[in-house]
């Protein structure tokens, strides 16, 4: 029996800003809801649960914006430009909101193109470049929906 594998290799992206975005709000799973969690850099400290990220929930068909919880961010995950490495640096403004209000709608749009290609609710991981462009990491279905 012959067994296949597949490889992927991803080009690492050195995010401004990164984080989780769900095409079902998983708290209260209201289908009409896509909620996205932002911290600055890499998407490593909202994952691990070491900072509290940036809220913002769009409404699935309009894409408008109907909630922002910006919280207070004094670090975040980058990757040091020498060494390629992940170091922890402070923000310059940890009071600031993470994302604009298009990159917002703009993640909102890629995560329900996802959802729609997939067929069924996504979780998904992301990342902003310095120059403003989008990169999707990462697609999972929802697993803890009721």
């Amino acid at each position: 029996m012959k067994s296949l594998i597949a490889v992927v290799v991803q080009t690492m992206v050195d995010a401004r800003a990164a984080g989780v975005a769900f095409s079902v709000n998983p708290i209260d799973n209201n289908k009409n809801d896509i909620v996205i969690e932002a911290s600055f850099g890499l998407g490593e400290a909202v994952v691990s649960g070491q900072v509290t990220p940036d809220l913002y929930v769009v409404h699935k068909d309009t894409l408008k914006i109907h909630q922002k919880t910006v919280n207070e961010q004094e670090w975040g995950f980058y990757r040091d430009q020498k060494t390629g490495k992940t170091i922890k640096k402070n923000v310059p403004d940890p009071k600031a909101q993470v994302l604009s209000d298009k990159e917002i709608i703009t993640i909102g749009k890629l995560v329900k193109q996802v959802e729609q290609h997939y067929g069924c609710p996504q979780d998904t991981e992301w990342a902003v470049d310095e120059k403003g462009n989008l990169f999707l990491l990462q697609a999972r279905p929802i697993t803890t929906l009721g």
